[in-house]
């Protein structure tokens, strides 16, 4: 071995004499690694958690901040404006023969076809959901109360000095022209339906154009 040689031997065991121990450098990397991942766990859910925060937080509010918007059954909207218009006509025509309309009135929650009035046995309705029917009273307050039951209670003794009116509504046909009838019992004998037709305006409110049948008085 020449001079050269040796001058690189020295210089690279002198080198690998003041290099750290790989145990060393193994066990330092190893005893922070739990901590680096302990740090991503807890950076981990704390992501995860703002996360849920935020979607619950868009669930619960629009763009604007406020409450979000409640759906809105459109066929409840429909039923409740159709009887209430129809019941409100009823109301003022049919009972002025009976000196006005009455200050509270029962009506039926089950409605039938041509509310009871068609030949043969008329077919039965569902109850009218709460909504609509608590829509329809809110709507008529100021003219009458109304008191929803589930069967007519009439006695063979009533009169319409000594009882309330008894009034039952059609089954609710589909369409955009319909025609419903409401019929009432208002003492043990005394009974009459009438029918109307009833069209959206312009503005998309129900009215009255028009009457069909059946119409009839006992």
């Amino acid at each position: 071995m020449n001079r050269l040689d040796e001058l690189v031997r020295s210089t690279l065991e002198d080198r690998a004499a003041r290099a750290p121990s790989p145990v060393r450098v193994v066990d330092r990397v190893l005893t922070k690694r739990p901590r680096r991942r302990g740090w991503l766990v807890v950076g981990t859910a704390a992501a995860a958690t703002i996360a849920i925060v935020a979607v619950g937080v868009g669930v619960a509010r629009d763009p604007g901040g406020g409450p979000a918007p409640v759906a809105v059954d459109s066929a409840d909207d429909r039923a409740a404006a159709i009887y209430a218009t129809a019941l409100e006509r009823f109301l003022h025509e049919s009972f002025r023969r009976e000196g006005g309309v009455p200050p509270a009135v029962q009506v039926l929650i089950r409605p039938l076809e041509d509310a009871g009035w068609s030949v043969g046995r008329p077919e039965a309705g569902d109850p009218i959901p709460r909504e609509v029917r608590d829509a329809i009273a809110a709507e008529l307050a100021d003219l009458t109360a109304i008191s929803w039951v589930a069967k007519p209670d009439i006695d063979p003794d009533d009169t319409p000095d000594n009882s309330d009116p008894v009034i039952r509504l059609d089954l609710l046909p589909d369409g955009d022209e319909v025609s419903v009838s409401v019929a009432a019992y208002h003492g043990f004998d005394n009974g009459w339906v009438d029918t109307y037709v009833l069209e959206p305006n312009d503005e998309g409110q129900w009215v009255v154009t028009g009457t069909d049948t059946p119409v009839g008085l006992t």
